[in-house]
């Protein structure tokens, strides 16, 4: 059983999970494994470093997110974010939340996903906002995927502009243009990765000139598809990216349990929430867990997730990227309590 304390200011709705989510929680729900630690040579996250600080990853949900037509509601994304990034950082004060990780003169890149879960216009126009109260003008906010990207507001709903690219193949929004990133994934299941989070985002920051046209699918793999994925963390490994990347915010309002990155309608489902940290690790550990006992309670019995999400304890063990332990990670949860599955 999770021990769970209420937040000493009594904020309803606020719990914060110390070390409920084990580490044997994460191999058998999450399925991480089929022996991560162990089948695959690589020691176990942070068995070795027991003094390293937790990670924190903030979730908050709301259950009037979706109106009557089950539109989002942008005040309500508006109001998640601002709650989420206060809770982050401890700041009572929006602005001086999004301080901590931006500041007027810096040059913003938002990493979208224009697959079918593709990120939210009201989410993203909720993060410029935020970022215009900052003191960034629109002019410095790039909002992009692939190969196209938009500027400011009007760069959410076009993005027309062509990406250029380094000769690793990284977008120079990336590699030059931006001072700061934000990647802004959704949740969903993955069939090459396992989930296709945050660490999969960054996927859609390099050219495709190594995927071939063809209609068979085993042929039209990046090299880094290989081995479900398992390497994945060595794009956000790259200096710009770790030096850069300040914040992670994971789409969650409607995550896919199956079948991803194909949509079957069936198999989405109103959660209703939104993650935050700088920890892309985290995150990744965090929704692997999330969306297996989603898995779980639609099937009755455990379904695992094929294949297993082998790159989430890869991308610390070899990358150092964050913290995979579920144990390790401090778990802050926001407002709407029933279906939580954490």
């Amino acid at each position: 059983m999770a021990n769970i304390n209420r937040n000493s200011s009594g904020c309803p709705g606020r719990t914060t999970i110390h070390r409920g989510l084990t580490r044997r929680d994460f191999i058998r729900n999450a399925t991480v494994s089929a022996g991560l630690g162990l089948a695959l040579g690589h020691r176990t996250a942070l068995s070795e470093e027991p003094s390293r600080a937790k990670s924190k990853v903030v979730l908050v949900r709301d259950e009037t997110v979706f109106d009557d037509a089950h539109n989002l509601r942008e005040d309500r994304v508006a109001a998640m974010l601002r709650r989420a990034v206060q809770s982050l950082t401890g700041k009572g004060d929006p602005k001086e939340a999004w301080s901590q990780f931006v500041k007027p003169t810096d040059v913003v890149g938002i990493k979208v996903t224009l697959m079918i879960t593709r990120t939210s216009p009201e989410l993203l126009r909720s993060i410029i906002r935020d970022l215009n109260a900052v003191g960034v003008p629109d002019k410095n906010i790039y909002i992009w995927d692939r190969a196209t990207y938009g500027i400011g507001l009007e760069g959410v709903t076009r993005r027309s502009n062509p990406c250029s690219f380094d000769s690793r193949g990284y977008c120079t929004l990336v590699t030059d243009t931006c001072t700061v990133l934000l990647n802004i994934p959704g949740a969903k299941v993955h069939w090459l990765s396992g989930i296709g989070v945050t660490l999969k985002n960054w996927f859609g920051a390099i050219n495709s000139r190594e995927l071939p046209i063809s209609g068979n699918r085993n042929a039209a793999f990046f090299a880094l598809h290989e081995d479900s994925c398992a390497d994945m963390g060595v794009l956000a490994s790259v200096a710009e990216i770790r030096q850069k990347c300040k914040l992670n915010i994971v789409e969650a309002f409607r995550p896919l349990f199956h079948g991803g990155p194909q949509v079957d309608p069936k198999y989405l489902w109103d959660y209703k929430g939104l993650f935050v940290s700088p920890d892309p690790v985290a995150l990744d550990a965090v929704c692997a867990k999330m969306l297996q006992a989603k898995r779980d309670e639609y099937k009755g019995e455990h379904w695992a997730i094929e294949p297993p999400t082998k790159h989430i304890v890869i991308a610390d063990s070899k990358y150092h990227l964050g913290t995979s332990n579920l144990d390790q990670i401090e778990l802050v949860k926001e407002g709407y309590q029933e279906g939580v599955l954490l």
